[in-house]
């Protein structure tokens, strides 16, 4: 039997699509909720920070994500003469357009004076310049600032065009064998980083503290790619999904603080979670992890993903300004509404974004072929 990610390579993978949803709600949830609950010490709003401490991973799993699919989309044709061409167009197109539009929404809100009272903004400690050219995530770690309120979500995608840059090159000059060692290099290098760099900024933004979930996900395109490992998956698939559960519930007595899960350690941790995840997912469709990531409502949030990671903070950060001129926080039952608000017009926004906006820019790139 082929890998199934082998036989699926010219058709999108639903199950990917779920679990991008999974990820995307990982992440609002944290800056809606977790976030916003941050100076609230009601007895809720403390059951729902334990319950979400660990949300703010689903950053790690946008990132395994990204390094499975482009991976794999990398390997497959790399003998392409236009590989690096059809590589940098696509991702220009897919990535620039909806990022750039919105830069220029916060530029104009903060030129309008919206939030000026508020952390939302601009100033001599936070420079606008660093957004342009996809290195705010640098600027972050080193100026120890989570820069601009509207837009420091964004942190994740200068880390990602920084990827962008290395992985088309390392899968291009190195053979598999050079490449499978520099990436475990690369995973196992990781969490020493992070152990030894106690800024907390940098551990957080910078790529080399990163690259356990990052390279994760190229090595699992590689492993697809291998009918032994894909074999031995789909045997032990119900042992895997049953490791799976074990790691998801360690992870729960973690946000219980039970057992003490180390900063260093946690990207790992759900790395290695999170790779455990797809491996299950891509080599079994009938285990629940599989049926769960086929939810269709889930895979209509993963495709609106990016528009969804993209708008949140903005669509937040306007709603409370606007009615209750403060940056977005739950205090109260009005507050409470506000954030859920913002959470459906955030939908609503992001559906009519990919299919009238972004939809336009992924069929003028995919006219570029490899």
């Amino acid at each position: 039997m082929m890998p199934q990610i082998i036989k699926s390579e010219s058709k999108r993978i639903t199950e990917l699509d779920g679990i991008r949803g999974i990820a995307a709600l990982l992440i609002i949830t944290w800056h809606y909720g977790t976030s916003q609950l941050v100076n609230n010490h009601t007895l809720a709003a403390g059951y729902f920070k334990v319950m979400s401490t660990y949300f703010w991973t689903g950053v790690d799993l946008f990132f395994i994500l990204s390094g499975f699919l482009l991976g794999n989309i990398l390997l497959k044709n790399r003998s392409s003469e236009n590989y690096f061409k059809a590589f940098y167009i696509r991702r220009i197109c897919r990535i620039f357009p909806i990022y750039y539009l919105v830069l220029t929404i916060v530029f104009v809100i903060c030129i309008l004076g919206i939030g000026y009272s508020t952390d939302w903004w601009f100033n001599d400690k936070i420079s606008y310049w660093p957004y342009l050219f996809y290195v705010q995530n640098i600027y972050i770690a080193f100026t120890e600032t989570l820069g601009n309120r509207w837009i420091s979500h964004t942190w994740s995608l200068g880390l990602e065009e920084q990827f962008y840059l290395i992985l088309p090159l390392l899968i291009y000059f190195l053979n598999k064998k050079n490449l499978v060692i520099v990436l475990v290099i690369c995973v196992l290098s990781a969490p020493i980083f992070r152990y030894f760099i106690s800024n907390w900024y940098q551990t957080f933004n910078l790529i080399y503290c990163r690259f356990d979930s990052l390279f994760m996900g190229v090595l699992i395109a590689l492993a697809m790619r291998s009918e032994n490992i894909v074999r031995y998956f789909q045997k032990n698939n119900k042992q895997f999904t049953y490791l799976l559960l074990v790691m998801i519930a360690a992870t729960i007595l973690f946000s219980l603080k039970i057992i003490h899960l180390y900063y260093f350690i946690a990207n790992s941790w759900f790395s290695l979670l999170f790779t455990i995840l797809l491996m299950v997912v891509l080599t079994n469709d009938k285990n629940i992890f599989s049926v769960i990531s086929r939810n269709s409502l889930l895979v209509k949030t993963g495709i609106i993903s990016y528009g969804m990671y993209l708008y949140h903070p903005v669509i937040a950060g306007l709603l409370h300004f606007f009615v209750k001129n403060q940056s977005p926080q739950i205090q109260n039952i009005s507050d409470l509404f506000l954030t859920i608000l913002s959470f459906v017009i955030t939908i609503i926004v992001s559906h009519y974004s990919f299919n009238y906006f972004e939809k336009k820019g992924i069929q003028f790139g995919h006219k570029f072929n490899y």
